[in-house]
Parts: structure tokens; sequence; C-alpha cells
């Protein structure tokens, strides 16, 4: 009898440490994580790299769209003018950081008309103001040019990007081929400021036929450029 009365105050007492430290665990988490930001929303978190190669306009309409009261608390009057603005489509990508004191988030540009898209990144302080919006990726073309830009942060201050373009033209056979341009650029970060180039360093323009661009993500393999590009689904 002595043995079970134990037992069940040993019990008593082991479920409401769990109990007390549950609660100060999800009391912690609500200080140390920003109401500013919907994670339900973004379907990425802390992405090590930016590439929208892989993202159409098929599979960027998947992605969930910024309303006027999204598209006001983000972007806090980037755009002056909110009709003009929404010949856009603003689109939720990924939370890379997301804490009372500072809150970093990626979104969507992406122009209707022309279908060209780019990767903003985003980032707030403690007061959940915009302190600067970058460009941190890009894909789309106009007529017979095409290009993309992908990149990811070698530190928290450093950030490289590759670009990569691609013009149509005709050679003295009278056939058609693309030129190849490419570059890579790397940016000083301050997140209260633009990007700041610190470095450039341009490749040989190359010649590419018909067979070797079939697509713009083999353009970009064939011209040995291979994307540092991984997602994590929440």
């Amino acid at each position: 009898m002595k043995f079970i009365i134990i037992f069940v105050i040993i019990s008593s007492l082991t479920g409401s440490y769990l109990i007390n430290k549950t609660k100060e665990l999800e009391k912690d988490l609500s200080i140390h994580e920003s109401d500013f930001i919907d994670s339900t929303k973004f379907p990425f978190q802390e992405l090590s790299s930016f590439d929208l190669r892989n993202w159409d306009y098929g599979k960027r309409s998947e992605l969930k769209t910024l309303n006027k009261k999204d598209y006001d608390n983000y972007l806090q009057n980037v755009e002056q003018n909110y009709k003009i603005a929404y010949e856009k489509n603003y689109k939720y990508f990924s939370i890379q950081k997301n804490s009372k004191e500072e809150k970093i988030i990626t979104l969507i540009v992406e122009h209707k008309e022309s279908g060209n898209a780019t990767l903003h990144l985003l980032v707030y302080n403690k007061k959940d103001k915009l302190l600067s919006n970058n460009i941190v990726a890009s894909t789309g073309g106009d007529g017979g040019s095409d290009g993309d830009s992908y990149g990811s942060f070698i530190n928290d201050s450093t950030y490289t990007m590759t670009g990569v373009g691609t013009q149509m033209t005709t050679n003295e056979k009278n056939e058609e081929v693309f030129l190849l341009d490419s570059v890579i650029r790397t940016f000083r970060f301050y997140k209260d400021k633009d990007f700041i180039n610190i470095s450039e360093e341009v490749f040989p323009q190359k010649t590419l036929d018909s067979e070797m661009i079939k697509t713009r993500y083999s353009r970009v393999s064939k011209g040995n450029f291979t994307p540092n590009f991984s997602q994590n689904r929440t």
C-alpha cells in the first residue's frame, strides 16, 4: 500500500514538472518569435541559397499571393501607388529569420505582363520597420533574350550572385545560335542598406547552338554553372 502511495506521489510530481517545463518552453518560444510574420503563408524556411530557374509561371501560381493588407504590412509603401503595384503579383516564399529583434523574409515579385520574376530579401527591425529590400535572384526574358540570376550568402555580410544571359542571333552561315554571357558578382550586405557590389568576374562569351539550349535549365548546365539550391519545406 505504501508503495502504491509513493508511486502516485512520484507520478504526480513528475507530471507537474513536465507540464511546467512545457509551459516554460511555450513561453520562451513566444518571447523569441515575432507575430509580425504569418508563418502559415510561407512555404519555405531558412533557405541556404536562392534560385528561381525551376519556378516557372505555372509553379509560381501555386504560391499564396499577398492581399492589400499583407502588401501594406510587408512592402510598406515601397510601391507608392497600390494599383500600379498590383500590375505585379507578390508571392510569399521563405522566412529566413523571425524573432522579436529581427525579421527577414523573401517574396517573389512577378510582373503580370512579361512573366518575369524577381526574388526579394526584406529585412525588418524590432519595430517591424522595413530596413532594406534587395533582389537575390531573378528569371525571365524579352523577345530573343533570356536571363537568370541566382546566389547564396557566403557569410552574414557577403552575398555572391551568378548571372547568366542569352541572346538569340544568327552566325555567318545564317544558322540560329545563342550568345551566352555570364558573370559572378559579390555584394556586401548591410541589413539596413542596398547591396554594395564589391567584386565582379566576367566570363568570356560563348556561342551555343539550338541543341545546346533546348531549355533554360539545360542552357545553364551547358554553361558550366551548377546551381547550389536547397529548399526546406516547413
